[in-house]
């Protein structure tokens, strides 16, 4: 009945002041744990998405030049400073198929290119192609896998994936605004 009492003409119970303290110390807990995950993504996210060429099992994208001939191959095709790479396991879940969304086959320098990989004489790629392959994006593409990626990013609950999402596009913007000299940005598989 004091409990009751002391509420009631609106005095502060010493369980109050506890109950208060315990809830200051869960709410400061949490700040300091999202904080800590916060700094997890990042670092995760500068190992995922990487400025410049990593040689390990990355996707590379970067800005490049593309000849005028008839067939492509990898000297005809004059690739810019830029490049991102882009860890395969990510890219693949996440990334990927918003890419192969936006892969125009029949663009003309998507339709003009040669592999060897599996052919001696060389062959024509068709569709999105893999190990080491260029696939090529006008800037209207990427703009369209970037805005998909922003779309993924409000649907994701994973911190890390949000942020993977969210960075990829803004890089891929980037990359757009910072070489309006290149014809298209190619994407090369592992």
């Amino acid at each position: 009945m004091g409990k009751k009492r002391a509420m009631d003409s609106g005095h502060i119970t010493e369980s109050d002041l506890a109950k208060r303290e315990e809830e200051r110390k869960r709410n400061e807990a949490f700040k300091e744990m999202m904080e800590h995950r916060l700094n997890y993504v990042s670092k995760d996210l500068d190992e995922i998405i990487k400025d410049g060429h990593d040689v390990t099992n990355y996707y590379y994208i970067r800005p490049v030049r593309v000849s005028n001939s008839p067939t492509l191959y990898y000297n005809d095709i004059e690739e810019l400073d830029d490049e991102i790479s882009v860890m395969a396991e990510y890219l693949e879940a996440y990334a990927l198929p918003i890419l192969k969304k936006y892969f125009h086959p029949d663009l003309s320098c998507n339709a003009r290119r040669i592999s060897f990989d599996d052919d001696p004489k060389g062959r024509m790629l068709k569709g999105f192609a893999f190990h080491l392959n260029h696939n090529f994006f006008e800037a209207d593409q990427i703009l369209g896998v970037c805005s998909d990626l922003r779309e993924k990013a409000l649907q994701e609950e994973d911190g890390l994936i949000r942020g993977l999402c969210l960075r990829l596009a803004a890089r891929l913007e980037k990359m757009i605004e910072d070489n309006r000299k290149a014809d298209v940005i190619s994407v090369m598989g592992p």
